[in-house]
């Protein structure tokens, strides 16, 4: 047994080329590349300029083991300036691949400068379809005992006169050091901050700290950037961020308080369907509407009637009866008036004072022109389009507002037809005055049955105030509306939960009027007692929870002598949607008004006021997904209602001008109580996960 040492000089012994590598063969593991050049590019190759069937090696070092007179060791081997080498051209008749190599002679004796040992040459390989590489072995037969390193692939079309360096496919590694088996690793000592461009391994095991919960990985100034993981995140702790991305598709197990419903409802889709006769009451004419006429008592330029809808549809067209007297040359106004139906208001006989404008009736949600001289003598079918998006909804009261906009003339007047007129004196034509006593009255009908028919297409999911649906998902073609019905428990908004994705593109959410009908109810959103002006503030209160509340009931105006003063309109419905995917509200309105108060009804003895616009609704969406789009949240409060024209001068008797909300405290001048305007609602759309 012995225990030898190496590179100890003694009269014995001197050190021999053994003992000289004796570091580089215990720590050099591979040949490789150097980096003699401080960039990465030692011995790099690359396409000649201008392109040719030459290659260009850039300088640098590499390293390669070579077995010289019975003797191993890594050789240096150094191109201290940029080198061309030739590829030969191939004319085989199929595509074929050359390794670039770096050969070290076995045998030569080298020179003085060791210039002739080492050089740059090309193993060709085998023309074939879809040719290889020659493997490490075939350039071992190609150049004997020799010692190589491939540097580079050459791929060399049959025929081509170039080499690109697309051609060229790099063969080029570092060099492998160090010890890495246990238990004997290379150790590096110091604290790292010298090392530069130190590539690690990928970890083959796993990184563990030398204790449960005694390390961190970054800290609050130095945080690691991105982490990619393919597997789960298993924490004690919380996991804080500012912001999760993704759909959430692939989020299983998260405990929240955001509900998105089951999906036990099913999918609901809403298409258009074709237009066809939705409302019709078309026969049975048998009474005049005189527009533009001008009697003995006064001008009467305007007429309505009204109606219920039967059904929720995107209304197109109304068919309606004239004729004409003389030659008017005026044009005649249509406009369908949406009405406050409060449920207070039983009143067949509708009379208001000179304060009331035709729009006070409410919102024109439709209108359409017609000139006068197209009429005939007699009555005659004529259909006249509406403007777009004419939403009609089922229980809803419709005003049909016809007016001309011409002076009027007892002789020259036009007329539509209309099938009853209930009022008293029938005699009287809509809008006239009548007189008691020396007293006028400006007096209308508003349960004037009309001859008319309306033609419509489906559009519309019907949905009910105070409850829940649960959807897997939502989609509304363009034009077509989710409309809130009213009902008996109409202060409790209408809850949407959907579980997926929820389209609302150029779509519609009506939930006009269907708000509190009680005047207690509805502390936020258009509510009363003079908190609808702080709606879109105090909505963030409510904006955790399902229980949105409605919009509040408009005052009822006070009596003065024999009148009715009018009813508060209703507040503005609550809407709340609960998106569990993507949500698309491109162009889409969601409509939570409150109502127009009703006009006080005039008589001869009184001046009540009118009601109190309803206030607006509160409208709640949250998204887990994607938000795509800009909606529109219609929260207005309803304008309130004109007093009954009469002799009385006195003020009314009574609250009579309170909005919902308390928008303004209304009018309340002798002969004028103008009913107060309903606050502002409020709307909120955010994105929860």
């Amino acid at each position: 047994m012995s225990i030898l040492v190496a590179k100890v000089n003694g009269p014995n012994k001197g050190w021999n080329d053994d003992e000289f590598t004796t570091i580089e063969e215990d720590f050099m593991k591979s040949d490789g590349i150097g980096d003699d050049s401080g960039t990465g590019q030692d011995l790099e190759v690359v396409e000649d300029a201008p392109a040719s069937l030459n290659v260009i090696v850039d300088e640098g070092v590499c390293y390669v083991r070579t077995t010289r007179s019975g003797r191993s060791w890594y050789i240096r081997v150094k191109v201290d300036s940029a080198e061309t080498v030739a590829i030969a051209q191939n004319l085989s008749g199929n595509d074929r691949i050359d390794a670039l190599i770096v050969r070290v002679s076995a045998s030569v004796i080298p020179d003085a400068t060791a210039s002739n040992v080492a050089t740059l040459e090309i193993v060709e390989g085998a023309p074939a379809v879809g040719p290889s590489a020659p493997s490490d072995g075939d350039i071992q037969t190609a150049i004997g005992s020799d010692a190589f390193y491939r540097i580079a692939d050459v791929e060399v079309d049959n025929g081509v006169g170039q080499i690109f360096d697309a051609d060229i496919d790099d063969q080029r590694a570092g060099l492998n050091f160090g010890f890495n088996n246990s238990p004997i690793y290379t150790t590096f000592y110091g604290n790292g901050n010298n090392l530069d461009g130190v590539v690690h391994s990928p970890v083959d095991e796993h990184l563990l700290a030398d204790g449960n919960g005694t390390r961190n990985l970054g800290a609050t100034g130095t945080r690691w950037k991105d982490l990619w993981l393919s597997g789960d995140i298993t924490a004690t702790g919380d996991v804080v961020a500012n912001s999760f991305a993704g759909d959430g598709s692939g989020i299983t197990g998260i405990t929240s308080d955001r509900d998105y419903g089951d999906g036990s409802d099913g999918a609901l889709s809403v298409t258009l369907g074709s237009e066809e006769d939705k409302e019709d009451n078309s026969t049975n004419g048998s009474a005049d509407m005189n527009l533009g006429y001008m009697s003995w008592h006064n001008d009467q330029s305007s007429g309505y009637f009204t109606f219920e809808a039967t059904e929720s549809i995107l209304a197109t067209k109304i068919h309606l009866w004239f004729k004409r007297t003389g030659a008017p040359a005026g044009n005649v106004d249509v406009d369908i008036r949406r009405v406050a139906r409060n449920s207070d208001f039983t009143k067949d006989l509708y009379r208001i004072g000179l304060e009331a404008l035709p729009d006070r009736f409410g919102p024109s949600i439709g209108s359409a022109t017609i000139a006068e001289n197209t009429f005939t003598t007699g009555y005659v079918e004529y259909t006249l389009t509406l403007s777009a998006s004419t939403f009609l909804k089922k229980g809803e009261i419709y005003v049909v507002d016809i007016s001309v906009d011409r002076v009027a003339s007892d002789s020259n007047y036009s007329a539509c037809q209309i099938s009853s007129n209930v009022i008293a004196n029938n005699n009287v034509s809509i809008g006239d005055w009548t007189g008691t006593s020396g007293v006028s009255i400006f007096a209308y009908q508003i349960n004037t049955s009309g001859m008319f028919k309306i033609e419509g297409k489906s559009n519309s999911e019907d949905l009910d105030t105070n409850r829940v649906y649960r959807y897997s998902s939502i989609s509304l073609a363009a034009d077509c509306q989710i409309a809130v019905l009213r009902s008996a428990f109409q202060n409790n908004p209408a809850i949407i939960k959907c579980q997926g994705n929820c389209d609302l593109s150029d779509g519609y959410i009506d939930s006009y009027g269907n708000g509190a009908n009680d005047r207690l109810i509805a502390p936020f959103g258009g509510s009363t007692f003079n908190h609808g002006e702080f709606g879109a503030l105090q909505v963030g209160n409510v904006a955790l929870l399902y229980g949105v509340f409605v919009g509040g009931l408009g005052a009822v105006g006070g009596n003065a002598g024999l009148g009715s003063g009018g009813p508060g309109g209703c507040g503005g419905g609550g809407v709340v949607l609960a998106v569990g995917g993507n949500l698309d509200v491109t162009d889409c309105n969601i409509d939570i008004q409150g109502e127009f108060g009703w006009h006080g009804e005039a008589t001869a003895t009184g001046t009540p006021a009118g009601g109190g616009g309803g206030g607006g609704g509160t409208a709640v969406i949250f998204y887990a997904g994607t938000l795509t789009g800009t909606q529109t949240f219609i929260t207005d409060g309803g304008e309130g209602g004109s007093s009954g024209a009469g002799v009385s001068t006195s003020s009314p008797s009574g609250v009579a001008y309170e909005g919902g909300g308390s928008k303004n405290p209304g009018i309340d001048t002798a002969g004028s109580q103008v009913g107060g305007f309903g606050g502002e609602g409020a709307a909120i759309i955010s994105k929860y996960f």
